[in-house]
């Protein structure tokens, strides 16, 4: 990607799905401890098993938990990092 920023934002965006998975996995493995906040990770759990992919429905995509979190927390970190606003 020419602009770093973006390219931060992305990454940042499935490295979040990867952690919320891993969240989302402790509280069936019976590790609930390990979930640092339990109140997200059962969201994420029940988006990750109902989830709605942009291609069948974009509202109802943009609305689930872990992609509005992700989306979050990537735009914060790469303000961070870029020192500026990225692209959201």
């Amino acid at each position: 990607m020419p602009d770093p920023a973006l390219a931060l934002e992305t990454y940042a965006h499935e490295w979040r799905h990867s952690y919320q998975n891993a969240m989302a996995h402790e509280l069936q493995t019976g590790f609930r401890q390990l979930a640092p906040d339990r109140q997200k990770a059962e969201l994420w759990a029940k988006d990750f098993e109902h989830y709605t992919r942009a291609e069948t429905d974009f509202e109802a995509y943009r609305k689930q938990q872990i992609e509005s979190d992700s989306r979050d927390f990537a735009t914060r970190l790469a303000q961070k990092v870029m020192g500026r606003t990225s692209h959201g």
